[in-house]
C-alpha cells in the first residue's frame, strides 16, 4: 500500500520522505522499497503522526511538502497538485475540511519551516495530534473537500483503511 502512495505522490514531487516509528521499520521498508524514497526513522519515539510530520518537515529540502497517511491509496495526483498551487506565499498550510469540519491533516500541503517550527513546539507542550501544530500557524487554508469534486468526484482520494472492511471496499474500487 506505501508503494502505490509513493507512486501518486511521485508524480507531483521529486522528493518523497517516508517517517517511520522506529530504526526497524525503516530497515525493513528499505528493504522492501529500495531507491523509491528516502525513509527515516522518527526523530522521537513514539510519537504519531505529529512527530511523523515534524521529521519528514525537518528532513524536507523544498519550501512545500506535502503529508500523507501510508493508508491512502487511491490518494490523488491532481487533488494534490490543486492543493500546492492553493498553497499562495502567506499561507503555512492547506488543509482539506469536510463540510462537518473534519480535517484530514495527513493529506494536505505544508509549508516546511513554519510547520516544522510548529510541530517542535507542540511537541515540547505535550501535543501528539495534527491539530496541536495547525493552531500555532498564522494562515491556514482550510480548502473545502467539496470545492474539490471536479477532480475526483467521489473524493475517493480521502478514503483511508483502518479494517478489513475498509480494505475490501477499496479493493472492490481498484
Amino acid at each position: 500500500m506505501i508503494a502505490r502512495v509513493i507512486s501518486r505522490a511521485s508524480h507531483v514531487t521529486d522528493e518523497v520522505i517516508v517517517t517511520v516509528n522506529s530504526p526497524e521499520r525503516a530497515a525493513v521498508l528499505c528493504r522492501a522499497l529500495g531507491s523509491e524514497a528516502h525513509i527515516i526513522p522518527d526523530v522521537l519515539h513514539d510519537g504519531g503522526p505529529l512527530v511523523g510530520a515534524m521529521t519528514g518537515l525537518q528532513e524536507a529540502r523544498g519550501e512545500l511538502a506535502i503529508v500523507l497517511a501510508a493508508d491512502l491509496p487511491l490518494v490523488s495526483a491532481s487533488i494534490l497538485e490543486a492543493l500546492l498551487q492553493l498553497c499562495s506565499a502567506e499561507a503555512e498550510a492547506v488543509v482539506p475540511r469536510w463540510p462537518n469540519g473534519f480535517i484530514e491533516p495527513l493529506h494536505a500541503v505544508y509549508r516546511t519551516e513554519p510547520c516544522a517550527e510548529a510541530a517542535r513546539a507542540a511537541i515540547k507542550e505535550g501535543g501528539r495530534r495534527m491539530a496541536s501544530m495547525l493552531v500555532r500557524l498564522k494562515h491556514v487554508v482550510w480548502e473545502p473537500t467539496e470545492s474539490l469534486r471536479g477532480l475526483d468526484p467521489g473524493l475517493l482520494t480521502f478514503l483511508n483503511i483502518n479494517t478489513r472492511e475498509d480494505l475490501e471496499r477499496i479493493k472492490g474500487l481498484l
